[in-house]
């Protein structure tokens, strides 16, 4: 083979480990940062923002019909290769500006910050909402904390729910604010349970896990909190419940429930899950040993393989 397979057995991709409780029997679990997955999650856009409501003119089914039409719009430039620039420009600017932050199209960060901050929009909670993402994650100008903790209260306080989720993580972090697990709690189950949204159900299912705020950790609570957000294909969530699966945290040990949820994640691109589903092929956990199989995953997680 190309590599050792045993120097990589104990190979993990990911920043902490599971508790203690959680490890018995297990070569790498590991769950990923608060930021590690507040940053991946960003990356694949935003979730809870669908209850925000689109910036458009018309009314009923004119709207649907323009939305529609733009959407097959980003379909044809997409495949056929052409330059976004005039779709782009048929936008209307709060529409183009979330476009850009959502979409990560870093050219037009410093666009969308003019319009977020125009005197028509910057009082208005989806422009604060959007000015503290852009400040949060330092998106075309340095992350600072204190403007986004502040463009998120204002935000929240002007009754947009999806800024539960970052006032959450804000709390939990102490990013331009106070470290309060307790409010960080409050927060996220509020976004988990008010707009959805997966990244938050995932939260909570960690701070359980490590009994942040809380007097002890709650393994159940956290493997429940964690499936939900599995349950809506949250990948870092299936990366996570698989290894809970995998070593009897919160639940039986069921290692082909483990695999499953880690060949999901792996599939969709987490390196953890591909190095820690290499794993499983190796030893025969939850699937017949396959040492091809094995290597094969090692080597994507490496991008020396791809994927198909």
């Amino acid at each position: 083979m190309a590599i050792a397979i045993s120097d990589r057995i104990e190979r993990g991709a990911n920043e902490h480990a599971l508790p203690a409780s959680c490890l018995t029997n297990v070569g790498c679990s590991m769950t990923a940062s608060a930021d590690a997955i507040a940053d991946r999650s960003f990356a694949y856009g935003d979730p809870c923002l669908r209850n925000l409501g689109r910036v458009v003119s018309e009314p009923g089914s004119q709207a649907k019909n323009r939305l529609e039409r733009k959407n097959i719009s980003v379909l044809s430039v997409g495949t056929i290769g052409f330059s976004m620039e005039p779709f782009l420009k048929n936008m209307e600017p709060m529409e183009r500006a979330r476009y850009y932050v959502l979409n990560k199209v870093s050219s037009g960060y410093t666009e969308a910050l003019e319009i977020f901050n125009d005197p028509e929009n910057v009082n208005t909670p989806v422009a604060q909402y959007f000015l503290g993402m852009i400040y949060y994650h330092g998106l075309g100008v340095p992350k600072d904390a204190e403007k986004a903790f502040r463009f998120m209260s204002i935000s929240y306080e002007g009754k947009n729910l999806n800024a539960s989720y970052y006032l959450g993580m804000m709390y939990l972090k102490g990013f331009g604010t106070k470290k309060i697990p307790n409010k960080a709690m409050m927060h996220l189950k509020e976004a988990a349970n008010t707009v959805g949204d997966s990244r938050a159900e995932l939260q909570v299912g960690l701070m359980y896990l490590r009994g942040e705020g809380l007097l002890a950790p709650d393994d159940e609570k956290a493997f429940k909190w964690v499936e939900k957000a599995a349950l809506h294909s949250n990948i870092e969530a299936k990366f996570i419940l698989g290894q809970m699966y995998r070593t009897g945290c919160g639940c039986d040990v069921d290692m082909a429930s483990a695999f499953r949820h880690l060949e999901s994640a792996a599939k969709k691109g987490h390196k953890g899950a591909q190095i820690l589903l290499g794993n499983m092929y190796l030893k025969g956990e939850g699937v017949r040993s396959n040492k091809a199989m094995a290597e094969h995953w090692y080597n994507v997680a490496d991008g020396k393989e791809s994927l198909t």
